[in-house]
């Protein structure tokens, strides 16, 4: 059997889907505009929260890595004037710092390897 074949003009008369649905949403954002406004304000804090939580996470991620390099270059320029066990004594206490602050960091993580390699070369 055949499918009945629908006209323009008939497609026509019926209401548009779109329009329908969002004059619906319309009509229950009016209805309900309170708690509607409160669940937008409620979502734009969490965004807001959260984008501060990983801005901060991140620039403390780079204070890691800044001060893990300031390290290294210190104590690359104090072992070849004073010897590997002298700046080892030198940079002791800014590696310290650093897996005390941002252990968790990947700075951190990293500086504890650099650290394992100046403690070994320093005998």
């Amino acid at each position: 059997m055949a499918a009945k074949k629908v006209t323009r003009k008939q497609l026509l008369k019926e209401p548009d889907e779109f329009i329908t649905f969002s004059a619906q949403l319309i009509q229950f954002a009016v209805k309900y505009k309170i708690q509607f406004f409160v669940g937008i304000g409620v979502g734009c804090a969490v965004l807001i929260l959260v984008s501060g939580f990983f801005y901060f996470s991140k620039k403390s991620d780079e204070k890691a890595f800044s001060l893990m390099q300031q390290g290294i270059m210190r104590y690359k320029t104090l072992s070849q004037t004073i010897g590997p066990a002298k700046a080892y004594q030198e940079v002791d206490k800014d590696f310290e710092f650093i897996l005390k602050k941002y252990s968790s960091k990947d700075g951190g993580k990293l500086a504890r390897v650099s650290y394992a390699d100046i403690c070994y070369r320093a005998g």
